[in-house]
């Protein structure tokens, strides 16, 4: 179970980080034709939280939808593009609200065998 020590922006990556492999866990365990000569099928290959749930069969609770808008988003663009690549994916002012540490440990925990 995950530790809540330190919430800093490195943090907040490596847990939505770790959603998406275990959502992508999740689908390959299903599926595991969409690895192909170590390759990951094109439809896997994607940060979207939310695509990557409805591909492994996942439903998500309101919290759960929102939480995963959000660190995906900011995957996206804070973490990982922090300069854009275009403008129209500059996003200014994502926080995460709401109580998303127990929603990120619930999701965690659905995922996690």
């Amino acid at each position: 179970r995950p530790l809540f020590m330190a919430l800093d922006s490195s943090t907040i990556f490596e847990m939505a980080s770790s959603v998406e492999c275990l959502f992508k866990g999740k689908i390959i365990l299903e599926d595991q034709t969409l690895i192909s000569n170590g390759a990951l099928a094109r439809k896997v290959q994607t940060h979207d939280l939310r695509k990557l749930a409805r591909i492994a069969k996942v439903p998500l609770s309101q919290n759960e939808d929102i939480y995963c808008d959000q660190v995906q988003r900011m995957m996206e663009t804070e973490f990982r593009y922090p300069i854009p690549k275009s403008h129209d994916m500059r996003v200014e002012g994502i926080q995460l609200g709401g109580k998303w540490p127990d929603v990120f440990e619930g999701l965690y925990d659905r995922l996690h065998p």
